[in-house]
């Protein structure tokens, strides 16, 4: 589990240990509220918070807003409901086999902070063309 103190870009990105684990992830928030679940991550998804070493690697990416939340781990073909995994048809982990899962938690910038930095480029551009004369 983990607390997001404000809204943040959350990255959830599993490295298993082993070729034979097809890791599926999910979000619930603490209150039981299935958010989604991911299993092997989607092309138009940015690998990377620990980084994907295996294609059964699963990746979440999202925002989330301030609030308590749980990750789940099962292997595929597991399903995400209220309050957990499905009874029926999802595969729980053995205690002897491993993965790491990486969480990364960002905040997201202020629309003043992208403001700042375009008004730099700008004053760099500037400067640039200036010398060039």
């Amino acid at each position: 589990s983990f607390t997001v103190s404000e809204t943040s870009k959350v990255i959830l990105d599993i490295d298993n240990g082993m070729s034979d684990l097809d890791a599926e992830i999910g979000l619930w928030r603490v209150d039981g509220t299935f958010l989604g679940e991911n299993d092997d991550y989607a092309p138009y998804e940015t690998v990377g918070a620990g980084g994907s070493i295996h294609s059964y690697d699963s990746f979440i990416q999202t925002y989330l807003d301030a609030g308590s939340y749980v990750v789940g781990v099962a292997r595929y073909p597991s399903v995400g409901e209220f309050g957990g995994w499905s009874t029926d048809n999802s595969q729980v982990i053995a205690t002897d086999q491993n993965y790491t899962l990486h969480v990364s938690v960002g905040p997201i910038p202020e629309p003043e902070t992208y403001a700042l930095m375009l008004a730099g480029l700008g004053l760099v551009g500037f400067a640039t063309r200036r010398n060039k004369r």
